[in-house]
């Protein structure tokens, strides 16, 4: 499913930022549109690759849901979905592909890298709003993907 390692940096409702583990009912994050609330923190230990991009530390798990000027997109899809039919179309993440960053900011993808990964806690807190948040300061959605996160609607394209 969608998840993040420990250590990743969610942006705050005051444009600070706090550790994906530190997160608590309550806390106020910043989505795309507006302020969600974390309705759970929810924990997970279910990944054996976790990914990096453009050279970073390895934190996101492949079925995560990343923003790009092109929609919703992810490392693999195959396991970003748990429905057929939906509101958001998902595509596989690909070097060229642009991320939407925080704050109007835009990163073109130059690598995406595996890195085989024991099963430690990961992350997708639940969100009220528009579900979706900064890691890292990459846009991300909290979607239900297998075993994490909160039930939306996606397909495959």
């Amino acid at each position: 499913g969608g998840c993040f390692k420990s250590g990743t940096m969610i942006t705050m409702a005051d444009g600070g930022v706090k550790p994906i583990e530190a997160l608590k009912r309550g806390d106020r994050v910043q989505g795309s549109s507006r302020i969600n609330r974390v309705v759970d923190p929810e924990v997970h230990h279910t990944a054996d690759t976790l990914y990096s991009i453009n050279k970073s530390a390895a934190f996101v798990t492949g079925g995560h849901l990343l923003m790009t000027t092109k929609g919703w997109r992810a490392i693999d899809p195959e396991l970003a979905l748990i429905e057929s039919k939906g509101q958001h179309v998902v595509t596989k993440l690909l070097v060229g592909d642009v991320l939407m960053m925080q704050g109007d900011g835009r990163t073109l993808v130059k690598s995406i890298r595996g890195q085989r990964w024991s099963a430690q806690p990961l992350y997708n807190p639940a969100l009220d709003g528009d579900h979706t948040y900064y890691a890292n300061g990459i846009l991300v959605h909290n979607a239900k993907c297998r075993g994490c996160g909160i039930n939306d609607s996606f397909s495959l394209e």
